[in-house]
């Protein structure tokens, strides 16, 4: 497993980049707050987008949107969040952003492919 911290600086272009590479990935979205405790909010649904962008008084929020054509979209806003960590785990068969947000919450995306990419070598689509 490895961990890197991302930048805040670099958030925009980091969102930007995991959107594009993670689009229809399936997200599971977990949220830990000392209120609520820990909370799935959505299972294996695919990624639509996600982005950093700045609310009407000026504050940085991270907008996720979850679902797809045959689901029904779903939105999480991240509001003033704090740090952001990358995590890939077991050779790319599961990737972990970790956000802390107001209030010490954090929100765990978990990008996970439909099968490791390793297991794919050699097999033709007519195999699928």
């Amino acid at each position: 497993m490895s961990t890197k911290e991302i930048p805040s600086d670099d958030w925009g272009a980091f969102f930007q980049g995991l959107a594009s590479s993670h689009r229809a990935w399936l997200t599971t979205i977990q949220i830990t707050s000392f209120e609520l405790g820990a909370q799935t909010w959505v299972e294996k649904l695919p990624l639509e987008d996600i982005g950093v962008e700045k609310d009407g008084e000026g504050n940085t929020r991270i907008v996720m949107s979850i679902g797809g054509a045959d689901e029904k979209t779903a939105m999480h806003i991240i509001r003033s969040p704090r740090n952001v960590w990358w995590k890939t785990i077991e050779e790319g068969a599961e990737e972990v952003v970790e956000i802390v947000g107001r209030g010490g919450t954090l929100t765990l995306l978990r990008f996970q492919t439909a099968f490791r990419p390793q297991l794919a070598e050699g097999v033709t689509a007519s195999q699928i």
